[in-house]
């Protein structure tokens, strides 16, 4: 019985390991992909169906002075809540805080609003935005022009 509970565990565990490669190779791309590169928002693949209903930020492009929005449910409790970042022009993996929510002891609907201006001082531009569960984990990214 011991060698098939050790074979079984050595079967399971590429499996396992791929869900993290994914997301790694997910969170690479979060950072590394230039802003403008990406034509739509990605979902985390370790998440897809846990975060349903995502709708992207908008409006997209924004002003300085639009509130700009996005939203998304959780299947699951959620009990550090979320947080949406820019990325700076200074450096690639610097986070700056947009919003943030509190989390919820419940499966939950999230709205994340910032405005414009609040996106590198509403400099015109084209900026990487993700959004963070806790313990820094990318759920989900894409880009948003301020003009």
């Amino acid at each position: 019985m011991p060698r098939l509970a050790l074979l079984l565990l050595l079967l399971l565990l590429p499996a396992c390991d791929s869900l993290g490669g994914d997301q790694a190779l997910f969170e690479d791309e979060a950072y590394g992909l230039p802003p403008g590169t990406v034509p739509s928002w990605r979902l985390s693949p370790a998440l897809d169906t846990r975060i349903t209903s995502f709708r992207a930020p908008a409006p997209n492009p924004a002003s300085p002075a639009d509130f700009v929005d996005l939203q998304f449910f959780d299947n699951e409790v959620a009990p550090g809540g979320y947080a949406v970042y820019y990325l700076t022009d200074r450096d690639p993996r610097e986070l700056v805080l947009i919003d943030q929510t509190p989390g919820f002891s419940q499966p939950s609907f999230y709205t994340l609003g910032f405005f414009g201006k609040n996106v590198n001082a509403g400099n015109p531009g084209v900026y990487r935005l993700m959004v963070l569960a806790p313990g820094e984990r990318v759920v989900a990214f894409g880009d948003l022009t301020i003009q």
